[in-house]
């Protein structure tokens, strides 16, 4: 999976992008009143581990993603540490979007538009809608947490809160992009370019089954907040019954 988490453009390309660095860079801020705590905190690599077994155990969620005005609801079914079964998405831009992820086959509708659902092929470097939309399986908040253990230096017991009425505890994450493995979702020279220096800090509230709850970013200025609820809650995420191949369509590029 990647991202570099450069500016958001504009236009179809750049909602895309948005997705990915929404996804994928989880730094600090933080919001409420937290009870402190000062007792010793576990390990960054103990706390992953437990929160991709409880999301991994759950199998299913609904998340919400708010930044700079734009909202991602989308429902989830998890498969395995590195790949996600499916997933509904809604999208608020300035054209709505509709995308699905299913076995390994991205479905995009343009809510503005009465042209009906799109199949694309993600593993195509010819179809342009995989290429921008295939990375929507990266919605998976395993990925998150098994890239941020990767790079982690530090974990603080921040407190304890209560988050979208659930009795959740507050972690802080302190991460080094440079540590960050070739693949990684983390990508150093990418927040370079967004003018971000230095240290990411995560900020990850945690309910007492381990679960994610949520999840706050701050990255060249923009603040972006990750909610996940429902976790458990079984979901239907069905391929559109009809859609178009971008083949049929028309669409794919020349090699």
């Amino acid at each position: 999976m990647h991202t570099s988490h450069q500016p958001r453009p504009h236009g179809l390309r750049g909602r895309a992008r948005f997705l990915i660095a929404t996804a994928t860079v989880l730094a600090i801020t933080g919001c409420g009143s937290a009870t402190p705590d000062t007792s010793s905190a576990i390990g960054p690599e103990e706390f992953a581990d437990r929160a991709i077994s409880a999301a991994l155990k759950a199998n299913t969620l609904h998340m919400r993603i708010d930044s700079g005005g734009d909202s991602i609801r989308a429902d989830i079914v998890l498969n395995d540490e590195s790949d996600m079964l499916a997933s509904d998405l809604s999208m608020s831009t300035v054209q709505p979007l509709l995308v699905r992820w299913k076995n390994g086959r991205v479905y995009v509708k343009d809510k503005s538009l009465a042209k009906g659902w799109v199949a694309a092929d993600p593993t195509d470097p010819r179809d342009p809608v995989g290429a921008q939309f295939g990375y929507v399986r990266t919605l998976n908040p395993v990925t998150l947490v098994k890239d941020a253990r990767e790079t982690a230096i530090a974990l603080k017991r921040v407190g304890t809160e209560v988050v979208d009425g659930t009795n959740t505890t507050h972690y802080s994450m302190t991460l080094d992009p440079e540590l960050a493995p070739s693949g990684s979702t983390i990508n150093a020279e990418g927040l370079r370019a967004q003018g971000h220096q230095g240290k990411l800090v995560y900020e990850f509230w945690i309910d007492e089954n381990d679960l994610m709850i949520k999840v706050t970013f701050d990255v060249a200025g923009r603040t972006d907040r990750v909610h996940m609820s429902e976790w458990g809650t079984p979901k239907d995420v069905e391929a559109p019954i009809k859609a178009r191949t971008t083949a049929e369509l028309g669409m794919l590029e020349s090699s």
